[in-house]
């Protein structure tokens, strides 16, 4: 979790600089390092470079931060919608993936498991990103959906983008929406790891 949040500012950065197109594919080759490194794994510290600086920083770049981006940048109407359907798809991969891995382990051993997982990672995720990924409608000639500059309709807002950072950093908002994503995570990480317990 640290090291997702010290990346998150990085990722936005990026993002901004040098687009989805380049920095999704280069997060799956960290996740996919980190991945495939952890079936070498023959001590802790092993474990925290593998697990807790590699793959969290993969995850970081290819996970929520990239996909709230892209998602806001293709969609001004129907915005919430559109990140509550792309945000499914995680607790979709969860209820598949989880038990496929788990059968892996108890089949080939947790090491040839993850030699499996990263080599699916990378086969999967790399030729999506590199061909088909587009972070902004206007690398394919289009505008946002509902854009506000071509959309019909009064009371429609006259400027796109949100707040500066100043400007956010003034706001209650972004205060309350940081304070409710710590507690989040917060409940969402002893949750698992009381499951690990449990289970181990």
């Amino acid at each position: 979790m640290l090291v997702f949040s010290a990346c998150g500012p990085l990722v936005g950065w990026l993002f901004d600089r040098f687009g989805a197109r380049r920095i999704m594919p280069f997060g799956v080759i960290v996740l996919t390092i980190g991945v495939l490194s952890s079936a070498f794994i023959s001590s802790l510290w092993h474990l925290y470079i593998c697990y807790g600086i590699l793959m969290a920083a993969g995850v970081t770049h290819i996970g929520f931060i990239p996909n709230v981006i892209i998602v806001s940048n293709w969609f001004f109407r129907h915005r919430a919608l559109a990140l509550g359907i792309a945000h499914s798809g995680r607790g979709v991969g969860t209820l598949i993936l989880i038990p496929l891995i788990q059968y892996a382990i108890q089949t080939v051993g947790w090491r040839n498991a993850c030699l499996l997982l990263g080599g699916l990672v990378f086969i999967v995720l790399f030729p999506l990103l590199t061909i088909f990924q587009r972070g902004s409608p206007r690398e394919k000639g289009l505008t946002q959906l509902g854009d506000p500059d071509t959309s019909p309709g009064k009371g429609m807002p006259k400027h796109k983008g949100g707040p500066t950072l100043p400007e956010a950093l003034h706001s209650y908002r972004f205060w309350t929406l940081g304070f409710i994503s710590v507690l989040s995570g917060a409940g969402f990480s002893g949750l698992f790891v009381h499951a690990e317990v449990l289970t181990d």
